[in-house]
C-alpha cells in the first residue's frame, strides 16, 4: 500500500463520472452473479475476500473529497480496516445489507465490493458480487473474483503465475491515449457529442420510477437469463466471421431490432440509443489490478433501417469498427477530463437534461470469454473449481439509471454464452422482460442457422416484425 499515492491516489475522469452519477435511488453499482455447486465455508471465504482485496487496492480504498469539486482535489485513500462485507443466507431468506441499509455502496466510507450468497438444499449457491463502478469495471471485477477463488482454494497460494503490476494503475488515467490520438479523434468526438445532446432517445417505458431500494431487492436484483448452447455459440461465431462482424456486432443488431419491435407495440417507432462499454486495456494484459480502463460508445438508430437486418448490421459493423480504430469510446472520458477542471461541471453533465432525461434506451455490455486465460483448476467439462466448489455459470448485470430501465450483460463461460437482462422492477414487469429476452435470443438463434438450409422455409427474419411478437 506504500505505492498508493504515486500510482493510483489520483482520481481518473471515468471514476469521477461514475461517482457523480451515483444516486441513492439509482446507485452506480453493477453485479456479477455466479452459480456454484458445493458447500461454502464462510470463514475460508471471508479470508479469501480480504486477502484478494489486498491485491486490488482500489477495492479496499475510499474516495476522499467532495464530488462536485475539481477532480484535482479528489483522492483515493486506503481504508484502515478494509473487511469485505459478506452475507450468507439460506434460500428464500432476504439479503441483509450493511447497517446503513443502503442498496448502493458508500464509496466514501466502505470498500467498493460486497458479496451476498444464497444457498439452497441441493448444494447449489448463487453469489451476487456487488461493485461500485468508480472502483472497477467488469473486466477488473472478474479478475478480483478469480483471485478470490484462487485464495479460497489455497490460502497460501503464491502468485508468480498471476502477477499484479500496480504501476499499471497510471494507465487508467488516460486509457493509453496520447495527445496525437486525441487530436486525430477530435472532429469525430465533437460530431458524436453534438449527436448525443441533440438526440432524444426513447426509454423503454415513459413511466416514472420510485427508485431502487435495498428493501425492494431483498432477493437480489431483478434479472432474467437466456443462454446459447455451445453449438449455437459456435454457429454465431462462424456466422459473425462470415459476415465480417464481431459477436458484439451481431448482438447489437438484434438488440436494436428487438427494441424497435418493443416500441412499435407501444405507440410507434422512436429513436433508439444503445450504450456499449468498450474495454480499453492493452490486449492480453491481465496484470493491471481491478480498475476502470474503459470508455463508452453511444450508438443511435431510427427510421426504416431498423426494419432491415442486413443494412442495420452493415451500418453497425462500420460504426463500431470506426469507434475502435479511432478510440472514439474515450470521447466521454475526454469530455469528463476537461469538465473536471471546473468546479461543479461534471455534476451538471450527469444531471438529466431539460430537453430529455433518457441517456440510453439500453446498455449492452459484453465481458466476452472472461475466464478464458484463468490458470485455476478445471474439471473434465472445463468448469473452474476452487476447493470443493465448482463454478457453473457467470452472469453480468450492468448498472441501471432512472430512465435506462434495462441493461444487458453478456458473458461466455464453459462454452456457453449467457445473456442476462438486469431491469428496473419498479417499472417493467417480469413478464415483459421475459418476453423481450425470449424475442432477442430467438432472433439470435434463428440467425445462426445456415441460410441455404432454411431459406425455403422462410425462417430467417429480414425484418424485425418477422420475429414472434412480445407477450
Amino acid at each position: 500500500m506504500n505505492n498508493l499515492k504515486s500510482h493510483f491516489g489520483a482520481v481518473a475522469p471515468f471514476e469521477h463520472y461514475m461517482w457523480a452519477d451515483s444516486r441513492a435511488d439509482y446507485p452506480m453499482i453493477f453485479w456479477l452473479k455466479l452459480t456454484l455447486e458445493g458447500e461454502v465455508e464462510p470463514k475460508r471465504l471471508q479470508s479469501a475476500l480480504n486477502a484478494a482485496a489486498q491485491r486490488h487496492p482500489l477495492l479496499m480504498s475510499c474516495l476522499q473529497g467532495k464530488v462536485h469539486h475539481r477532480r484535482s482535489s479528489l483522492r483515493w485513500v486506503p481504508l484502515t480496516d478494509p473487511r469485505i462485507y459478506l452475507n450468507i443466507v439460506r434460500e428464500n431468506q432476504a439479503f441483509r445489507f450493511p447497517e446503513n441499509s443502503q442498496l448502493g455502496i458508500d464509496i466514501q466510507r466502505e470498500p467498493g465490493v460486497r458479496l451476498f450468497i444464497r444457498e439452497d438444499k441441493e448444494g447449489l449457491s448463487t453469489w451476487h458480487f456487488q461493485f461500485h463502478h468508480s472502483a472497477t469495471d467488469g473486466t477488473g471485477a472478474i479478475q478480483f473474483v478469480e483471485e478470490v477463488f484462487r485464495l479460497y482454494a489455497d490460502p497460501e497460494a503464491q502468485h508468480s503465475d498471476h502477477p499484479v503490476a500496480t504501476e499499471l494503475y497510471a494507465q487508467r488515467l488516460h486509457c493509453g491515449q496520447t495527445a496525437k490520438s486525441l487530436l486525430r479523434a477530435l472532429p469525430a468526438n465533437l460530431a458524436a457529442a453534438f449527436r448525443y445532446f441533440c438526440t432524444n432517445p426513447a426509454a423503454l417505458s415513459p413511466e416514472l420510477s420510485t427508485g431502487l431500494k435495498a428493501k425492494t431487492l431483498v432477493h437480489g436484483p431483478a434479472q432474467e437469463r437466456a443462454e446459447l448452447s455451445t453449438a449455437q455459440w459456435e454457429r454465431l461465431k462462424a456466422k459473425a466471421k462470415k459476415d465480417g462482424a464481431t459477436i458484439n456486432d451481431k448482438l447489437l443488431t438484434h438488440c436494436f431490432q428487438a427494441l424497435h419491435r418493443w416500441h412499435q407495440q407501444r405507440g410507434g417507432p422512436r429513436p433508439i440509443r444503445v450504450a456499449v462499454p468498450v474495454n480499453m486495456r492493452p490486449p492480453l494484459d491481465r496484470s493491471m489490478p481491478a480498475a476502470n480502463c474503459m470508455g463508452m460508445a453511444f450508438i443511435d438508430r431510427k427510421g426504416p433501417i431498423l426494419d432491415d437486418r442486413k443494412k442495420l448490421q452493415k451500418s453497425l459493423v462500420e460504426e463500431m469498427g470506426r469507434i475502435k480504430r479511432l478510440h472514439l469510446a474515450y470521447g466521454l472520458n475526454f469530455v469528463i477530463s476537461l469538465a473536471g477542471h471546473v468546479r461543479g461541471l461534471v455534476n451538471a453533465i450527469v444531471l438529466p437534461r431539460y430537453t430529455w432525461k433518457c441517456s440510453a434506451t439500453l446498455v449492452l455490455s459484453n465481458l466476452g470469454d472472461a475466464l478464458r486465460y484463468s490458470t485455476l483448476k478445471r474439471n473434465a467439462e472445463g468448469l473452474i473449481q476452487a476447493g470443493k466448489l465448482t463454478l457453473l455459470r457467470v452472469e453480468l448485470l450492468p448498472p441501471l439509471r432512472a430512465h435506462t430501465q434495462m441493461s444487458m450483460g453478456v458473458v461466455t463461460y464453459g462454452g456457453q454464452l449467457t445473456l442476462t437482462a438486469h431491469y428496473d422492477h419498479t417499472i417493467l414487469s417480469q413478464a415483459e422482460v421475459q418476453a423481450f429476452i425470449k424475442h432477442l435470443t430467438q432472433a439470435v438463434k434463428v440467425s445462426t442457422v445456415a441460410t441455404e438450409d432454411i431459406r425455403d422455409q422462410a425462417l430467417i427474419p429480414e425484418k424485425a416484425a418477422d420475429v414472434a411478437p412480445f407477450a
